[in-house]
């Protein structure tokens, strides 16, 4: 859930993701020529006991001022250790994209683990006294963030809202997570948000803002008093729509599942009858 929530932000943001977490290569980008993902080069330097780990890998084309092409490679970690091989693997994930496309590719992290001092940025191999390999790489710490709430609260980039949401997303007990979430929300309609946005950013906190049922529901009947006085039916919309979409899915489910018992019933009598 959380690495398809983070997938989701990242492709459809992805400026504004690189202004809020890396604004000094956005620096080097041209923005006007756009990005596009490249996910089948990626898939094949991907290795199959990657694939299933939690974590969020993007390949970015973009171009550069000077108009040349660059690949951006996008990892975000969102786990609750360190991860001691983290420079090796960026390391390889860089090597083999050269290796196999010839292509530069600059390589970018976000790093969502609890740990402080965890902080990889290169990787360096060495022989016989000598350094032959010297490879490094740009950080986003979200820890970083950490009590400086109110500075994200006023930032109208929305990854200030993803970041908050990641950071929040770990308080315990869950009132307080209820208390964020809640918070958090009301600011998506305060901002002035597109109705996009706001969904897309629902979403998200849905997707790693995880509560109990009980508060769960308590949380979706502030948001309908939210939209009601804001009249904006943004969320409550879309979820009447899926209910309606899942309850026509039952009801076409327990007919065939009706169809279906009644000939095994018809079936089995009329053996019955049939041996009598």
């Amino acid at each position: 859930v959380y690495d398809e929530s983070w997938k989701q932000v990242l492709e459809k943001y992805f400026w504004q993701f690189l202004e809020f977490y890396f604004p000094e290569r956005l620096k080097y980008i041209n923005k006007a020529k756009g990005y596009r993902f490249r996910e089948q080069e990626l898939h094949k330097i991907t290795p199959s006991s990657e694939i299933k780990r939690r974590r969020v890998d993007k390949l970015a084309e973009v171009y550069l001022k000077e108009e040349e092409k660059l690949w951006l490679l996008v990892h975000v970690e969102i786990q609750t250790y360190k991860d001691k091989k983290f420079a090796e693997r960026m390391f390889s994930y860089n090597y083999r994209i050269f290796d196999k496309f010839k292509m530069p590719a600059a390589s970018l992290a976000i790093l969502g683990d609890p740990v402080v001092s965890f902080r990889p940025n290169s990787y360096t191999l060495e022989a016989l006294g000598k350094r032959f390999i010297n490879f490094e790489f740009d950080i986003c710490k979200l820890l970083d963030w950490k009590g400086r709430e109110d500075e994200l609260k006023q930032n109208n980039n929305i990854f200030a809202i993803v970041t908050l949401s990641q950071i929040k997303s770990w308080e315990k007990p869950y009132n307080k997570l209820f208390k964020w979430k809640l918070e958090l929300s009301k600011l998506l309609y305060e901002r002035g948000y597109d109705k996009e946005t706001v969904i897309s950013l629902h979403r998200f906190m849905d997707g790693i803002m995880v509560l109990p049922d009980d508060l769960e529901i308590e949380y979706k009947d502030e948001i309908s008093k939210i939209e009601e006085e804001k009249k904006m039916p943004y969320v409550t919309t879309i979820e009447r729509m899926a209910e309606k979409r899942g309850e026509k899915r039952g009801i076409i489910k327990g007919k065939k599942r009706g169809i279906i018992e009644g000939e095994k019933k018809g079936i089995i009598k009329g053996k019955i009858e049939g041996k009598i």
